[in-house]
């Protein structure tokens, strides 16, 4: 005796959300729905992956739960392009932003500055002739945060990419993004520089430093330390990436270092007195100069060298590695 078969359920899921695909387009072009909103749509794809778990786990046993789970989805990606943006749900977008920064002295007598490059070219340096303490010009996908805070004679100051909720970034342009910020030589700095994975060239060698710390990331970073007649401190994050530092002269100075899996690369100038510090060899290469003369003998790489006028030196470097790491370490 043959059961009879039940009859087929039809989906009404992929209906309704070409459906609702083509209504998101209309609004689109009745400006309802910005462009840009538009544009953002793409960082809603992980609502698919739940409307398509639903329509395996209900849809595919019931026509009336298929229908209501692609009405319930074109719902929702309506409700946040149109009225998202009213309630605080800010999409992120493709668009190139271009923006310029700029903030006072005023009555400051030191600054702390955090700048957290992304992945676009970056290029630091000192402004010349100008009462700004800084001035950036941005150009980039995404949104941009730009704070000034503090009174009396400090003042932070923090430019950084907004976080993008997308997985991805969507965007294309043949417009060039970069940032180009000049800090002011005119009072100390706390600088903090945090990479991403595009190239920084940083020149700071006519700041006033008070300290610097720099995470490298998996970009690239060329950094010009400056000149002081104050002692200061360098801290170098290694990442992925590169890092090349040119080391001032006559100045005191200490540099440390913590390797990754990536390149670092210190020049110092002739006749400087400077010792080194290798506190954790990990399995990466240390090149130094032959002219040092090693006083301490460790593990691996790690040891202490030093040039032969150190000890006695009015103005020294030193240099503590951390940890070699994976990568290379070349001292020249």
């Amino acid at each position: 005796m043959n059961t009879p078969e039940s009859p087929r359920q039809h989906s009404l899921f992929w209906p309704i959300l070409l459906i609702g695909v083509g209504v998101i387009l209309l609004l689109s072009n009745l400006n309802i729905i910005t462009t840009a909103n538009v544009e953002a749509l793409l960082a809603l794809w992980p609502l698919l992956l739940v409307a398509f778990g639903l329509e395996i786990l209900f849809g595919r046993r019931s026509t009336l739960a298929s229908g209501l789970i692609g009405l319930l989805m074109v719902g929702v990606v309506i409700f946040i392009l149109v009225a998202g943006p009213r309630v605080g749900l800010n999409l992120p977008t493709s668009q190139v932003i271009q923006e310029k920064y700029s903030e006072p002295i005023g009555a400051a007598r030191q600054a702390n500055v955090l700048i957290d490059v992304a992945s676009d070219p970056v290029t630091i340096d000192a402004l010349s002739g100008s009462t700004d303490l800084i001035q950036a010009n941005v150009t980039t996908f995404g949104a941009m945060e730009f704070s000034a805070s503090g009174s009396g004679s400090d003042k932070s100051i923090v430019l950084r990419k907004r976080p993008n909720t997308g997985m991805f970034n969507w965007g294309f342009t043949t417009l060039p993004t970069r940032w180009d910020v000049s800090l002011s030589p005119d009072l100390p700095l706390d600088l903090t520089l945090q990479g991403g994975s595009g190239s920084t060239d940083a020149d700071l060698s006519r700041l006033q430093m008070e300290r610097l710390r720099v995470d490298v990331a998996s970009g690239s970073f060329v950094v010009s330390l400056p000149e002081s007649g104050q002692a200061y401190d360098a801290e170098f994050e290694g990442g992925s990436g590169s890092l090349n530092v040119t080391l001032p002269a006559d100045t005191s100075l200490t540099l440390s270092a913590d390797g990754g899996s990536g390149s670092i690369h210190l020049q110092l100038p002739a006749g400087a007195e400077y010792r080194v510090e290798v506190l954790g060899s990990g399995s990466g290469s240390l090149n130094l100069p032959g002219k040092l003369n090693q006083v301490e003998k460790g593990d691996g790489d790690e040891g202490v060298w030093e040039t032969s006028g150190y000890a006695s030196a009015a103005q020294r470097i030193l240099i503590r590695i951390e940890d070699i790491g994976s990568g290379s370490v070349n001292i020249d």
